[in-house]
Parts: structure tokens; sequence; C-alpha cells
């Protein structure tokens, strides 16, 4: 009779397990879907990312209370209990029907690619659609279209410097907004706000590589010679003329980076003095992508 009530619960328990894994890939494979279906809208991204991003937070505060929870009961529990009380057979019939997805982990882990390839989707989506039209000829007319008069008069490189800082908030103004129109428009938003800061890092190294090669430039009429790396077009987009590697040039290049780094913090709200909240959003969040400095315009301060 014992034995068959122990058969029966195994029973249940295997049965349990196969639904709680077929529960994560169903999930897994629901986000997998409604990620592509979004195709390249950044907002929509956005929104699942930070969804997942929830998600896999709550698994995990789940999965370590179960575990805090667990400790008690199996140092507290009979002593002729410390082993588990399951036959030989029910060892083997749960071997069988094991399912590694009933397992936190491996759940976690679907979870946290699935991040990763929403994130550099958003981070491809924002820098062909945002940022590169901006290194185009066609930009420096559309920002230069008020300024006619004074370049006509060849205020030389400290305008162009100008006109640079301009252009540049101008296109991180518009990476913001289509990251999160809500957010953008100063409205309080369901996504996570530390992801447009950790896109927005990628992003501004991105331009960093591509500004330092287009600076490293012998000329302003050389072309630009790897479209991923080196897509500026247009020399006057840069803060500085390429090819110049004067004492004058690298301090108004220092200065222009010190300006964009400041407009930057200021537009995200986010200084070094973080508060210990947004420092642990933060950390949950900085797996998905690669670890860059902030802001870091480093390359072109070398």
């Amino acid at each position: 009779m014992l034995e068959e009530e122990l058969m029966e619960a195994a029973a249940v328990e295997a049965g349990s397990w196969a639904k709680r894994a077929n529960a994560a890939r169903a999930i897994i494979s629901g986000l997998i879907l409604v990620s592509k279906a979004c195709g390249n809208d950044v907002p929509r991204l956005t929104f699942w990312l930070s969804n997942t991003i929830v998600l896999r937070a709550i698994v995990s505060q789940a999965v370590e209370r179960l575990q805090l929870a667990s400790v008690p009961s199996r140092i507290n529990g009979p002593k002729g209990r410390q082993e588990s009380t399951l036959t030989e057979g029910e060892k083997t019939n749960k071997t069988e029907s094991f399912d590694e997805w009933a397992e936190p982990q491996p759940y976690i882990a679907a979870l946290e690619k699935v991040e990763a390839w929403i994130f550099s989707r958003i981070v491809e989506s924002v820098w062909w659609q945002t940022l590169t039209p901006h290194m185009q000829s066609t930009a420096v007319k559309s920002s230069n279209s008020r300024k006619t008069h004074a370049r006509r008069h060849g205020l030389g490189d400290q305008e162009q410097g100008n006109l640079a800082i301009d252009l540049w908030k101008k296109a991180f103004r518009d990476a913001c907004e289509r990251l999160c129109p809500v957010r953008a428009g100063g409205h309080e938003c369901g996504c996570l706000p530390v992801l447009s800061r950790l896109v927005m890092e990628q992003l501004v190294s991105r331009l960093d590589v591509a500004m330092f090669n287009a600076i490293l430039r012998e000329s302003a009429e050389e072309m630009p010679t790897d479209p991923v790396s080196d897509p500026i077009s247009d020399p006057k987009v840069l803060p500085i003329p390429a090819g110049n590697s004067s004492f004058g040039a690298g301090a108004q290049l220092k200065n222009a980076v010190g300006n964009w780094s400041r407009w930057l913090t200021d537009l995200f709200g986010i200084d070094d003095s973080d508060s210990s909240e947004e420092k642990d959003e933060l950390n949950s969040t900085r797996r998905i992508g690669p670890q860059e400095k902030r802001y870091a315009l480093h390359l072109m301060l070398r």
C-alpha cells in the first residue's frame, strides 16, 4: 500500500516538472516570436526588453527565496529523513522524465540570451536609423541653414566645432526619443529607465570610434574606408577638422567631448553619485550588453 502511494506521488511530481518545463519553453518561444515581430520598431523592442528583464528578476528572486526556505527544513527535519525517501523505482522514473527546462537556471539563461538579442537589435536599429544619417552631408546642411551667414564669413575651426556639438546633441536627443517617446516627452513610462542609458553608452562608444577614425584621416577629402567603424562621410560633423593634430585642435576636441558628456549625463538624469536603488537596477541589467565606460569618448581624448 505504501509503495503504491509513493509511486503515485512520484507520478504527480513528474507531471508537475513536465508542466514547468513546457511553461518555460512556451514563455521563451513567445518572447522570441513577439520580439521578432517588432522588426526595427525601437520603442516596442525597448518595451519587451524591459519586460524580459523584469521577468528574469522575478524568477531569480523567487529561486533565491525557495533556496533559503529549504535550508531550515533540511536542517530541522527528522533524523531518519536526512536522505531522500524515494525508492529506487521512483528515482529511476524521475531521472527518465527529467527535463532540464524544469530547472530555473536553464530558463534564466535562456531569458538572458533573449535580452542580449533584443538589446543588440535596439543598438543596431538606433545606430542606423538615427545616428548614421547625422554623419551625412544632408544633416550638416540642415543644421547649418540658420548659420549660413556666419559660415560664409568663415569663422573656421571654432564654428565647425560649435556646429558639430549642436548636431550631435540633436542626434542624441533623437536617439533618446526613439528609444522611448513617452519618457522623452517628460512622462512616466513602464520601461526601465536604465535601458536608455545602457543603449546610449553603446552608441556613444561606437560614435567615439567613428569620429576617432575620421579625425585620423590625412585630409578632409579622404573618403571613409569602412561603413561600420568609419561611416562618417562629411568631415563637417567632426568637432575638429580631419587631419588637424595641433595643440589648439586638441583643446577644442577636449572641450567638445566634455560638453557632450555633461549634456548626456543631464539628459539621463544619472550622475556619478547614483542612488543605491539606481545602482541595483543598473547591476541587474548590466549583463545584457558589454561593459563600457560611461559616455567614454576615450579614443578621441588619447
